[in-house]
This record gives C-alpha cells, structure tokens and sequence, in this order.
C-alpha cells in the first residue's frame, strides 16, 4: 500500500515539476519575443543625377513612425549636409523600407525611430567621366544618324534643363525710331497654368497697322502651355513682335525660366554658336558650336534649339539673311527640386491674386 502511494506521490511530483517547467517555458519565449525594430530589406537611395554629375556627396538624418502594423508613415528630415540635395532621395529611400514592429510585453507597438542615410559616390564611379551630358555631344556623332542623337540628347527622368536666358548678337543695328513692338504677357491660373494672354504694350496701334491680335493670343498661351506641360511648369511668360526699318533676327521664344525660379542647386551650361536665319527665320547653318566649353556636333545642336523660335532680320523692311552671334544658357536641375519650387511659387501666386 505505501508502495503505491509513494508512486503515486512521484508521478505527481513528476506532472507538477513537467508543469512547472512549461511554464517556465513559455515566460521565457515571452521575454526572447520582446525585440526592438528590425531590417527586413533596406532600400538603398536612388543617388541624384546631378549630385553625380557634380560628385557631391553627403548625409541625410530622416525621422519617421514605423506602426504596429509595419507601415512607414510621417518621414521627416531631421538634418543634412549639404542641404537641399538628398533629402528627396533619403525620403524615398525610407518609405521603401521594410521593417518589422518592435515588440513590448508579447506585442508589436509604434515606435518613432531615425536613420541616417549617406551618400557616397563609389570609388569606380569616381574614376569615370562624370559629365554624361558631354558623351553623346563629344562622341563624333554623325549628323546624318539623327535618331541616334536624339536618344543620346535624352536626359535622365530626375533631371531636367532649363534654359534661363538667350541673347543675340547682330550686325545689324535695330532702328530705334521706326521701331514697333507688340508684348503679349501669359497670365496663370490658381495652379499656375497659363490661362490667358493680355496685351501689355502695343505701339503698332500708334501707327495704325492691324495685327490679328487675338490669333496672336491663341498662339501665345497655346506655347506656353506647351511649354508648361513638358517642363514642370516653367514657360515664358512674356512674347514680344518687334518691327523696325532694321533690325536683327529675334527670337519669338517658347520656353524660359522666366515663371518660376531655378533651384539654388543646379549647374548652369553655356552653348555659344553662330547661326545663319534665313528670311523667313528658319535656322539655315550652324557654325563654330560649342557646348561645355567643348566642340559640338551640328545636329545636337538644332536638338538644344527645339523650342526656339526666330523672326527674320529687316533692312528697309525687306526681309534678309542674317549671321547672329547666339548665347543660350542652360540650368541643369532636379526635378524634385523645381517641384518644391514650385509649391512655393504657386502659394505665392494664390497670395497675390
């Protein structure tokens, strides 16, 4: 009988130690469960074309709330050197991150964390040629392969180029007194579209000369919005017809950075060549182009002038050829950038309307 009892008493010993043990167990699982944040997958940023191109490196410290549920919400910059550069890129690059919620007590819970993301450039891309803009306009291109140049003329997407100012360079000396000139001015909307023309200046009413002004209008503001679609919102806000006794070929000019400011981060590019227009002011020769500093292929350049229209030179109001020494200057930008830009621009705009 004491036998059996004393078994008895060691199996349930046995059951008790075993409960005991699990749970034990399962408290230590609980507390291994407790983590903090941890990496799945790290998005490595996308480096800015132009920050290359200008072999800029530097660093981005970004802030932003990981849910309980793994989503990344409210990505701020908490600082970055240099600034307004890659803050864009280190945004992007931590919305792509996965990441697993931290765990507190058996639970995932929000948590706010910080990363620091660093721009390098790698040491072989350092030893290549930066200036990938110049490849395609240095590589010897034939003038009769225009399809192939217009595919090299391609920019990254993160890019583009503005063109911040044009000057014209004659023999041919403008007569200030017969002078007539008609300024048509691109009026924007609420969102900065351009939404109508106004006449700001118009001294061919002085001599009683008529000009289809309103066809002049549908032209003007159909240019602008072109311009305004294909490049982020900047267009020429201002069209002028000039008519003189003499004067120079002109330019009737679809696109400028006129509407909105160029970012303080860009590089500017100067494209000097001679051009032959022609008495309809069709671009009839280019000669002696030069872009970057360096020596360019004819047919890029009637690719850098798309856009540009030209008026014919007058003497004795007659129509006639003309040489013109011509000066483009070209901001290369990013794209993220212009778009700050122009939210800036377009809270400006609303104020004063």
């Amino acid at each position: 009988m004491k036998s059996n009892i004393h078994r008895l008493s060691v199996a349930i010993l046995l059951i008790a130690f075993n409960i005991c043990a699990i749970a034990e167990t399962n408290v230590s699982e609980r507390v291994l469960e407790d983590r903090p944040v941890q990496m799945i997958e790290r998005v490595p940023p996308e480096y800015p074309t132009l920050a290359l191109f200008k072999k800029t490196e530097g660093w981005v410290k970004v802030a932003f709330t990981l849910t309980a549920d793994g989503d990344i919400t409210d990505v701020s910059v908490v600082d970055a050197e240099p600034k307004n550069v890659f803050e864009h890129a280190a945004m992007e690059s931590i919305k792509q991150f996965k990441l697993l919620a931290p765990i507190k007590d058996g639970k995932r819970v929000e948590q706010r964390a910080t990363q620091l993301i660093e721009f390098v450039i790698p040491d072989e891309i350092k030893q290549l040629e930066q200036d990938y803009a110049q490849r395609g306009f240095m590589s010897g291109i034939s003038a009769e392969d225009v399809i192939e140049a217009h595919e090299i003329a391609l920019l990254p997407d993160d890019v583009m180029m503005v063109i911040k100012d044009m000057t014209i360079e004659s023999k041919i000396e403008i007569d200030q007194e017969s002078k007539l000139e008609l300024v048509l001015t691109v009026m924007p909307d609420k969102t900065g579209r351009p939404d109508s023309v106004v006449v700001t200046h118009n001294s061919f009413e002085e001599e009683a000369l008529d000009l289809d002004i309103e066809f002049l209008k549908r032209m003007t503001l159909e240019s602008a919005r072109n311009a305004y679609d294909r490049f982020n919102g900047y267009y020429n806000p201002d069209y002028k017809i000039t008519m003189a006794k003499n004067q120079p070929a002109g330019m009737f000019s679809v696109f400028e950075a006129k509407s909105m400011p160029v970012p303080e981060y860009s590089q500017d590019f100067t494209l000097n060549t001679r051009l032959i227009i022609g008495q309809t002011g069709e671009v009839e020769e280019i000669k002696e182009a030069t872009f970057f500093g360096e020596v360019v292929d004819p047919v890029l350049v009637s690719l850098l002038l798309d856009g540009i229209n030209f008026t014919e030179a007058r003497k004795n109001f007659q129509a006639v050829e003309d040489e013109i020494q011509f000066k483009v200057i070209f901001s290369l930008v990013q794209k993220s950038d212009v778009n700050a830009i122009k939210s800036e621009w377009l809270s400006q705009l609303k104020n004063t309307q």
